[in-house]
């Protein structure tokens, strides 16, 4: 039954690393995903044989220093320089209806012309001319926040809606389940003397995680200012999901799956977004050592 449930574990938390490995490296060298993909699986199979467990044992501190230092100077410094608040709700475009009155006075709405009752972008004063024109692509109806508090469990809290709360948990599980074998627990236990200081080197580790893993996680927020439905590079499927949610007018928002290699590649120094980058591929390939590990023990 353990051996069932390491296995399951190992070979989700192999998927997961091997995808993402695979992702920045079809983004770098503009190949396609499965090519990137099989090419992470190589390396690192190789990676695993000639080293084995001594591999990572010996590289684990010199990748950790590098990764992590690389990945939290990255977070601290798009925290600090990012200006850009979260948008209001959403001015809108010529004909654009408002969804509620309060959206309709804060821009000083006007009767639509096809439906009296309903409130319009005014197009006199936000759009008197093309030279003299104000408006967005309406992606914000309702307005956004800087931060959700319901984002794991309020559907409509995080774009593209009603989606993405069903990606977090997707997410959550995935890593949660990919580390029930936990690797990074079994090394520590492996290399402690005694249970004492393998017991104080796991709430270390666990005070770490959240060190860094926490200000990392912000890049999120920033990279969808910069790819996200409100900004200029957005795209759109147009008329796909006001029906749906009941709004006068909506287009559903097509995400980037590579912004956030864009916005570590265009939008922050050079230096630190490849410093980042190398850190995200060095962890990827030192967790995915194990279970190519656990397959060369069972073949021998």
């Amino acid at each position: 039954m353990v051996s069932c449930c390491t296995i399951t574990s190992f070979l989700c938390l192999l998927a997961g690393n091997l995808v993402g490995t695979g992702a920045v490296l079809a983004y770098l060298l503009t190949i396609t995903p499965t090519g990137a993909i099989w090419m992470s699986a190589v390396l690192v199979f190789a990676y695993t044989v000639a080293g084995g467990l001594y591999s990572v044992a010996y590289t684990d501190v010199l990748q950790a220093a590098v990764g992590w230092l690389g990945c939290m100077t990255l977070a601290f410094y798009s925290i600090k320089n990012e200006k850009i608040t979260a948008p209001p709700p959403s001015i809108g475009f010529p004909s654009y209806k408002y969804p509620d009155d309060t959206t309709c006075e804060m821009y000083d709405g006007v009767p639509c012309e096809n439906d009296v009752t309903a409130c319009c972008y005014n197009t006199d004063k936000w759009c008197p001319s093309d030279n003299k024109c104000f408006y967005d692509n309406g992606a914000y109806p309702f307005g956004d926040q800087s931060h959700f508090t319901d984002q794991m469990t309020n559907a409509y809290s995080l774009t593209p809606f009603p989606n993405a709360v069903v990606f977090n948990w997707a997410n959550i599980f995935v890593l949660a389940f990919g580390n029930l074998a936990a690797l990074d627990f079994q090394a520590r236990c492996m290399a402690s003397k005694t249970a004492k200081i393998a017991t104080i080197g796991c709430a270390i580790a666990g005070c770490l995680t959240f060190i860094v893993g926490i200000p990392f996680a912000y890049l999120g927020s920033i990279t969808r200012v910069y790819y996200g439905p409100d900004s200029a590079r957005a795209s759109f499927e147009t008329d796909s999901c006001h029906i749906g949610l009941g709004l006068p007018t909506c287009a559903m928002w097509l995400p980037d799956q590579d912004g956030f290699l864009k916005y570590l590649t265009n939008e922050v120094p050079s230096f630190l977004g490849t410093w980042c980058l190398i850190g995200i591929v060095a962890s990827s390939m030192s967790s995915m050592y194990f279970p190519f590990l656990g397959i060369l023990f069972f073949i021998r």
